[in-house]
């Protein structure tokens, strides 16, 4: 987060992008922008071009944070935070937040599938993601020895709860890859070795499993 506003002036009513695919990197560029007050605008990488160029010019990011293997999506007008630069230039901040985030304040934006029509940016505050995950952590007596699997694309709110139900109960947080999740004998295995207790699946990828 401090290296994001000493660098990039990265502030409250900034957007930022996250073009990634599921892995630590994801998690830590979502909490380095909340923690700076801005708001992170998950951006699928599977997505068709054309789409992810609409979302980045729509959101009006400020900046974006990707995987080399994604940086061709970015014009060259928008600064781009490679992730895996982030450990070495990271290594002189602190781990504190600048300053305290708004709770009213638009924690991230996430956009519509655009079936009916281009898509639509939805904006989601701080105490909404917070009241939202406390209450699934209730719902699912999730705990800190559950062991959740994030399966959800990073553009869908399932994705971000999944991240937040584990960091906020204490329970361990597993990534598998886009790949992974291609394979459903992948994927079983995967969630076998792992010892998976909490996941969120669709019922069209679960009826794949049960084949």
């Amino acid at each position: 987060a401090h290296f994001l506003t000493d660098t990039y002036t990265i502030k409250e009513g900034d957007s930022v992008a996250l073009i990634m695919d599921r892995s630590a990197w994801m998690v830590i560029g979502m909490l380095g922008v909340m923690k700076t007050g801005a708001t992170y605008v998950p951006v699928d990488p599977y997505y068709p071009e054309d789409r992810i160029r609409f979302m980045l010019e729509h959101s009006n990011v400020a900046l974006v944070i990707c995987e080399q293997a994604f940086r061709h999506f970015i014009q060259d007008e928008i600064p781009c935070l490679l992730s895996d630069t982030i450990e070495t230039v990271t290594k002189k901040y602190q781990a504190t937040s600048p300053e305290p985030v708004d709770p009213e304040g638009i924690a991230y934006m996430i956009y519509t599938s655009g079936s009916t029509g281009m898509p639509k940016g939805t904006q989601i505050q701080h105490r909404a993601l917070l009241n939202v995950s406390l209450d699934q952590i209730r719902q699912f007596s999730i705990t800190q020895k559950d062991k959740i699997l994030a399966f959800a694309s990073i553009s869908f709110d399932v994705s971000i709860l999944d991240v937040f139900q584990a960091l906020l109960s204490g329970a361990q947080l597993t990534l598998v890859s886009q790949d992974t999740i291609l394979n459903p004998g992948d994927f079983v295995s995967s969630i076998k070795k792992e010892g998976i207790t909490v996941t969120s699946l669709t019922p069209s990828y679960l009826s794949m499993l049960d084949r």
